[in-house]
């Protein structure tokens, strides 16, 4: 559920859908935040048995980057 204070908010958030995207309230996000943090990460020895390019295409991602954006990154061509 989004909780909408100001008219502006609304706006915002109306722009924010239009555009196919999505923004979680702040509460969602901490406890998202909350629950990757008690996560434990991979083992060292896992992420040193990737080759850098499977490394960067991990990375992409957390850089907030679209679909067609990693594409291109890693020299793609996307599909249909």
């Amino acid at each position: 559920m989004l909780i909408l204070n100001t008219p502006d908010q609304l706006a915002e958030a109306v722009r924010v859908v239009a555009a196919g995207e999505s923004r979680p309230a702040p509460t969602v996000t901490r406890r998202l935040i909350a629950a990757f943090a008690a996560t434990p990460g991979p083992a060292p020895e896992a992420l040193a048995a990737l080759t850098e390019r499977e490394l960067d295409a991990l990375k992409l991602p957390a850089r907030e980057l679209s679909n067609a954006e990693i594409a291109q990154a890693l020299n793609l061509t996307q599909t249909g």
